[in-house]
């Protein structure tokens, strides 16, 4: 008996590596469509947290602005009180 091994051809092997190869550049493609997705996102959050951190900061100074106002409005009501006037103008 003799026995015949019959080998891919050529064509079908290099069809077979081509596809293959296709495959993985595809899926190479959609990795970096991913990663640039991601780094998008990325820079939106940045974006949010420093718009966040901005609302923050002048959230404390309107804060530090009211305390200032409520300081000074004391002090009008105290110099407008009659008895200030009184004190102030008795005779020594």
């Amino acid at each position: 008996k003799r026995y015949i091994f019959r080998l891919p051809q050529t064509e079908e092997i290099l069809k077979g590596y081509h596809e293959t190869v296709k495959e993985q550049v595809e899926q190479k493609q959609i990795v970096q469509k991913k990663y640039t997705k991601l780094l998008d996102l990325e820079a939106k959050q940045r974006i949010v947290y420093q718009n966040l951190m901005l609302q923050k900061e002048s959230q404390e100074k309107m804060l530090a602005v009211l305390h200032e106002q409520r300081h000074l409005m004391r002090l009008v009501h105290l110099i407008l009180k009659p008895s200030f006037f009184y004190k102030v103008n008795q005779p020594i």
